[in-house]
């Protein structure tokens, strides 16, 4: 997805890491933000084909592995305190979440039942939590989680009431709301 719309989280990444890093080529930057802004969207051999297309686009800038650090730590920390197996995909997969919901405002996660959506979720907002105590640039995250095949779509988003003539509010304005 190359539309207009879909260069401006890239755009904004790009500049929030040339904030961030004043000294480091702008081609660098630029390769940076859209690998962390695309390829979380995508799957097996498009990641492959992504990686050709940027090497074809910048042939002469080497780009090295970037290094999540502390947040690396902290989530293969969580994972083993939870039991889990500590497994680099998923542990990557956990970063491009956190990338992914810097620059976007909405975010869906999708996969077969049993893939680690939910614990992706969990693992980043533990994550998170212990780092924010540490280090400033990490931020504590509040998780509302609801199931909304569970309950009808008045429920869910609000429904009007044609007799009363009111307007009933559902889960999801009342957790913006509280939010």
């Amino acid at each position: 997805d190359w539309e207009l719309r879909a260069m401006k989280p890239v755009l904004s990444m790009a500049g929030s890491l040339k904030r961030s890093d004043r000294g480091t080529d702008e081609d660098l930057l630029l390769i940076r933000a859209l690998r962390q802004s695309s390829i979380p969207k995508l799957v097996g051999k498009d990641i492959a084909l992504f990686n050709a297309l940027i090497e074809d686009l910048f042939p002469s800038v080497a780009v090295p592995d970037s290094n999540s650090g502390a947040l690396q730590e902290a989530v293969e920390a969580h994972l083993e305190k939870l039991n889990y197996t500590v497994v680099p995909t998923l542990v990557e997969k956990i970063i491009q979440l956190l990338e992914t919901l810097k620059v976007r405002h909405g975010v869906g996660l999708v996969g077969a039942p049993g893939t680690g959506k939910s614990v992706a979720q969990e693992i980043l907002s533990a994550a998170l939590a212990d780092l924010s105590e540490r280090e400033p640039q990490y931020r504590r995250v509040v998780r509302k989680v609801l199931n909304p095949k569970a309950i009808s779509i008045g429920r869910l988003y609000g429904e009007y009431n044609e007799v009363s003539a009111e307007w009933t509010d559902g889960l999801v304005p009342a957790i913006v709301r509280e939010m």
